[in-house]
């Protein structure tokens, strides 16, 4: 199980950083057309609240896994000590 938590705390990650960088290459819609289409309008602070947006998001993804995997698990924290 704690190897399943790992995959899911990496595939979490790394969607991320495909979804962006799609959104980036098609910029139809999403945080990573919102950063394209405001940079040559110099927008700076709309695309750098998007970045700082999408940087919440991942980690705050990431620590809702923790969470789980700590709710999931109890009793590894007693392993690991």
């Amino acid at each position: 199980m704690p190897q399943v938590f790992v995959g899911l705390k990496l595939a979490l990650t790394m969607a991320m950083i495909g979804t962006v960088v799609a959104q980036i290459s098609t910029p139809n819609s999403g945080l990573g057309a919102v950063i394209v289409t405001a940079m040559p309008y110099g927008n700076t602070p709309l695309a750098f609240a998007a970045i700082v947006l999408l940087a919440t998001i991942g980690v705050g993804g990431f620590y809702l896994l923790v969470g789980l995997e700590k709710l999931a698990m109890p009793w590894a924290r007693a392993i690991a000590r």
